[in-house]
């Protein structure tokens, strides 16, 4: 029923609007089939950076922080009642052929219980003038923490991240899973109608200031600092490669604090090609938020012929060995036993420049100590290793 009874107001806006505009203003100017209209949510006009559509406010620390907020899912955690807040963010409506836009009404339809108080305002282009059509309109959504009903005054809760202010629990609406759909119309006839759904979370527990990379060889180094932290468990570093992520390790974060922390990771003998980095920063709730690498990193192709200590080394039962050519030839890489007997070739093709990886699995072997020998060209190297059952 509530379903129902948005879509009857959002239909009664839209016509209401409608008949206030005199027949035919737009017809010449608009076309309304096939011509539905979009909705996107923007960077913050206050936003420092990229992607930070976000800004929280809060009423008694005046601290403000960006975050992401997509037309998409957001990790969900109660509002926080020791820090009523107020969030800000902009979105924009336009039309898929991009001709014309003319908002007349927007529809809000709770996923949830309504927690918040919400308000929205239409921000029109520099020099706009009402009634005429435009290429986009962008609209301002305000949330504000909700008062509850009833106040007990007599049994305050002491706020330990906000020192010294006390406040009510239950002067404060407190929810989870917290989205909402809006539905965005223009001038047209309904079912010109645009739906997004917006969903969020209380501020990130991490401000991340900086996240770079730099690249040696075939080692990959990650570096990346923080300027806060906030319940933090750390950070699973994800490695974009050959069309899938894969989680190559888990750095433990600070915890919380407010000072500058510093962290490193080296990922080390990859093979040539193009990768992508993302760090998924996880705090002690299971709670997570991606922060991606700007660019590419690329490895390239040797200076010279390299063949890497295998790793794990000792190993049980497999280990990978890594090796580099700096000229397209045949390459062949081969197991001995410690009396020099071969026993099994792991690589006998033709390769193109570049560094490469290989796994051999010894489960078969006895433990004791083996040799691997790589042959390219006039060059020819050999290693020892060690399986160690």
């Amino acid at each position: 029923m509530k379903a129902i009874s948005n879509l009857l107001t959002l239909i009664f806006l839209a016509v209401s609007t409608i008949m206030l505009v005199p027949a035919g203003a737009f017809s010449q100017q608009c076309e309304c089939d096939p011509d539905p209209p979009r909705f996107r949510t923007i960077n913050h006009p206050d936003a420092t950076g990229p992607n930070q559509q976000g800004r929280y406010i809060y009423d008694y620390s005046n601290d403000t922080i960006f975050r992401r907020t997509f037309c998409g899912a957001n990790p969900f955690v109660e509002t926080d009642p020791c820090r009523p807040w107020t969030l800000e963010f902009f979105g924009v409506m336009t039309e898929v052929n991009g001709d014309c836009v003319i908002f007349d009404s927007v529809g809000i339809n709770w996923d949830t219980t309504v927690c918040h108080d919400f308000r929205y305002e239409f921000v029109y282009p520099l020099g706009y003038v009402a009634g005429n059509p435009a290429d986009s309109i962008a609209i301002k959504f305000t949330m504000r923490a909700k008062p509850a009903d009833t106040c007990d005054n007599e049994d305050n809760y002491y706020c330990l991240n906000d020192t010294g202010h006390y406040i009510d629990l239950d002067c404060w609406i407190n929810c989870l899973n917290q989205r909402i759909s809006i539905y965005g119309h223009d001038v047209c006839p309904i079912p010109n109608t645009v739906l997004c759904r917006i969903e969020w979370d209380s501020p990130l527990p991490v401000e991340l200031s900086s996240f770079s990379s730099s690249v040696n060889r075939n080692d990959v180094t990650l570096n990346w600092s923080t300027s806060k932290e906030t319940n933090n468990s750390g950070f699973s570093i994800e490695r974009y490669y050959e069309g899938q992520w894969k989680a190559v390790e888990f750095i433990a974060g600070s915890g919380t604090t407010s000072g500058i922390r510093e962290y490193s990771y080296t990922d080390r003998n990859l093979r040539s090609g193009a990768y992508s980095y993302r760090l998924k920063q996880v705090d002690y709730n299971g709670n997570f938020e991606y922060f991606d690498l700007n660019g590419v990193v690329t490895i390239g192709s040797p200076a010279e012929y390299d063949l890497s200590q295998n790793y794990p080394n000792p190993f049980n039962p497999t280990t990978t060995i890594v090796y580099g050519i700096p000229a397209d030839g045949n390459v062949t890489l081969k197991i001995y036993d410690n009396t020099g007997r071969e026993i099994r070739t792991l690589v006998n093709e033709l390769k193109s420049a570049g560094y490469y990886s290989v796994t051999f699995s010894a489960g078969d072997l006895a433990s004791g100590m083996y040799f691997y020998k790589l042959e390219s060209g006039n060059f020819v190297t050999a290693k020892k290793m060690i399986l160690m059952k």
